[in-house]
C-alpha cells in the first residue's frame, strides 16, 4: 500500500470487504453448491509484499463474511486476463493448438505485454511489464493543475476559451 498513507491498508480492506458481502449476497441468490472462486487480477509491476497483503487481505475478508461457503481464491497477472477469459469460455471462442495469442495492455501507469503459444506439446509463454503508458503519453489530467498536462484536455480547453472570447458559442 501506499508508503506515506497510513490509512491505505485499512481502505485496501474495506474495499475488499464490501466486495466480498456483494459477491457473498449474490452467491446465496445464485448459486445453490455453495461454491464461490475469485480470480483476482493483479499488475504485473506489483512488489511480491503487495501481492502478499492483497492475498492475505483477500483470504481474511473472505473468511469473515463467506462462512459456510467453499472457498477458491486465485491471484493471476492482470496481462493474462484477455487469455484467462479466452481459455474459460467467457468469450465462446475455442483456442486452436496452433494459435498465438498477444495482448497489450496500455494502462495509465503501465505497459503489460503478454505472449502465449497454444501447444500442448511444448507450451510458450511470456509476459512483460514497463512502467511507460497512458499517463506518460497523454497525462493523467489530475497531477497538473486543471489536467493541462492532457493533450487531450488541453485542445478542448483552448478550443473553449477560444470560443468564448469569440463569443460563439455554436463554434
Amino acid at each position: 500500500t501506499a508508503p506515506n498513507d497510513p490509512q491505505a491498508a485499512k481502505r485496501v480492506q474495506l474495499y475488499f470487504l464490501q466486495t466480498a458481502w456483494m459477491i457473498r449476497n449474490h452467491a446465496l441468490v445464485h448459486n445453490k453448491s455453495r461454491n464461490v472462486k475469485l480470480v483476482y487480477f493483479t499488475p504485473t509491476v506489483m512488489e511480491d509484499p503487495l501481492k502478499a497483503f492483497f492475498a492475505s487481505t483477500w483470504k481474511e475478508v473472505f473468511g469473515q463474511v463467506m462462512e459456510g461457503f467453499a472457498l477458491d481464491i486465485e491471484q493471476v497477472d492482470e496481462a493474462v486476463a484477455p487469455y484467462y477469459a479466452l481459455v474459460t469460455g467467457h468469450y465462446g471462442t475455442d483456442i486452436g493448438e496452433r494459435e498465438n495469442i498477444i495482448n497489450i495492455d496500455i494502462g495509465g501507469g503501465t505497459t503489460d505485454i503478454f505472449y502465449f503459444q497454444c501447444s500442448t506439446a511444448n507450451p510458450t509463454g511470456y509476459i512483460a511489464s514497463c512502467m511507460f503508458a497512458g499517463d506518460d503519453i497523454w497525462g493523467n489530467g489530475v497531477r497538473t493543475l486543471g489536467g493541462m498536462a492532457n493533450g487531450i484536455v488541453k485542445s478542448c480547453f483552448d478550443k473553449i476559451k477560444k470560443d468564448q472570447e469569440n463569443n460563439d458559442p455554436h463554434d
